[in-house]
Order: C-alpha cells, then structure tokens, then sequence
C-alpha cells in the first residue's frame, strides 16, 4: 500500500498539473472539475487541464489534478495604473521575470503562465516589508514576502532571488548571489533553502487538505523535483496554517540571507541598517 500521493503531474507537453482537491466520494470530485472548469471558462483563462487519479491509502481516495494556462502578457492597464515609485519595484522584478523567460525560450521550453499576473499583489508586499532593519533581515523579509506574495505567473523563486541581489546590490554595486542553478557547492546549499521554501509554501496553503490525506492513511506528499513533505515531520493540525508556515518561511528567508552575505564574504552589510523604502528607490531609480 503506497504511502505518499504525487502532488504534481506532467503532461506530455510539458504542463503540470498540481493537486487541487480529495476526496473518497468520486462524484464529489467530478462535480469539484466540473466547477473549476466553469470558473476557468469566465476568467480568462486560455487553457485549462486536469485530471483525476484515484489510490488506496486505508480507504480509496480520489484526486483533482488541475492547471490553468494564461496568455503570456502583462495587462496594459495594470502597468498604467502604476505610481511612478511603484514602476521601480515592477520594473526590477520583471526585469529579473524576462531574463529567465528568455532563458528558457532560448532553451526550447517557453515558461508557462500557470497564474494571472498580479502586479498590486506585488506592490503590496514589498509595502509590508519592515524597513530600517538591519540589512539581511531587510532582504529576507522581501524574500519571503515575494515569494509567498506569488505575485509572477511563474518562476516567483528565482525572480524573488533577484530582486533580493537589486536590494543588496545598492549596498555594494558587486554584490551577486552566486548561480544558483549549476550544480556544484552552492547549488547543492541552495537547494536546501529553495526545497524547505517549497514545503512551507505547500503547506502554508494546503495544511487542511494534508490532514484529511493524513486521516485517510496516506504520510506524504511527494511534489515535482522529489520533494517530499512528510506530514509527521509539521504541525498540519495548526489552527492558522498560513499565518504559522508564513512565519517560519520568513525565518528560513532571514537565515538564507545571512548565510549568503557570510559565504559571498560581504559580511560587513549583516551590521549595516536600512536606511529606508525610498533611499532603495532612489538608489535603483539611478540605475533604469
């Protein structure tokens, strides 16, 4: 009897489809695409995949697998409406969004837009970020909050790295995150960071569907790039799930920061201060 579920499955074209929905009731799940699909009909989405997959933990369940495919384009008029200070930080994010969308074009795998953009969804959380803080916990905190923002259509972890490497780099004009994508010594550390990111992001969304999977008989779950998360290893139980796996993905962000500023050896910005939202502004307005 297997004891994890797949969260992701890929097509033959590539789209991956991540789990949406359980239950033992497989009319429930029918009716539960059928809603989906309707919804994604009226929102301008211009694919929509899924699937159902049914495994037998203690008792036969069924699974949703779903994708929503948007155009890859940035609404005009969500542009327009930006501030000029609001177009810096959009500007310096999708700066880093275009680069590794080329990237992969050039590779022959066009990024797929699994989201709508969501450009205030960005805005709004580097506003959230405390600043006047020491500068790590600065950069973490723009870290996570972008990354659990979700605010790009795809690629929100390495575009978040980016814009962290902007910020540090008006610190110190050389300042770069070593690549994080060729295996080797900071891959492999890396990696660590971006898979337990990965976790706390799933859960942060998905704890109250984990504890009926837990309470059917199945203990993890297994994502794209052999992700596990073993439900025995976090508190799935925890009565603001959102609220307490956003907490503690700030504290792995901070950490992160503070260990690439000791390993990149520009330790002296770990007992520098932020001197504010709009010295950052003004600093990369300097540079566009």
């Amino acid at each position: 009897m297997p004891e994890h579920l797949t969260y992701h499955r890929r097509l033959d074209d590539g789209t991956v489809l991540s789990l949406q929905f359980v239950h033992p009731d497989q009319e429930r799940v029918e009716r539960q695409e059928e809603g989906l699909r309707q919804d994604a009909n009226t929102n301008d989405v211009q694919r929509f995949e899924s699937e159902i997959q049914s495994q037998t933990y203690d008792q036969q369940i069924h699974a949703l697998y779903t994708a929503e495919i948007y155009p890859r384009e940035f609404p005009d008029e969500d542009i327009d409406s930006l501030s000029h200070r609001e177009s810096l930080i959009i500007d310096s994010l999708l700066k880093a969004f275009r680069t590794i969308e080329d990237r992969w074009e050039t590779q022959g795998d066009p990024l797929k837009w699994y989201k709508r953009p969501d450009l205030s969804r960005i805005i709004e959380e580097v506003s959230e970020t405390q600043w006047r803080q020491p500068v790590p916990d600065v950069a973490g905190r723009l870290l996570s909050n972008l990354i659990f923002g979700h605010g790009l259509p795809n690629a929100n972890h390495r575009s978040s790295l980016s814009f962290v490497e902007t910020y540090l780099s008006t610190f110190e004009p050389e300042f770069e995150i070593p690549d994080t994508g060729v295996r080797g010594e900071w891959f492999d550390w890396s990696e660590q960071y971006v898979h337990e990111s990965k976790r706390l992001l799933m859960l942060s969304r998905k704890a109250p569907m984990f504890q009926y999977l837990e309470d059917w008989g199945c203990e993890s779950v297994i994502r794209k790039n052999d992700i596990v998360v073993s439900f025995k290893e976090y508190d799935i139980s925890v009565e603001d799930p959102r609220s307490r796996f956003r907490q503690q993905h700030k504290e792995l962000s901070t950490e992160f920061v503070y260990q690439v500023l000791e390993r990149t050896e520009y330790d002296s910005l770990i007992g520098a201060e932020d001197p504010g939202k709009q010295v950052f502004l003004d600093r990369i307005s300097g540079t566009q």
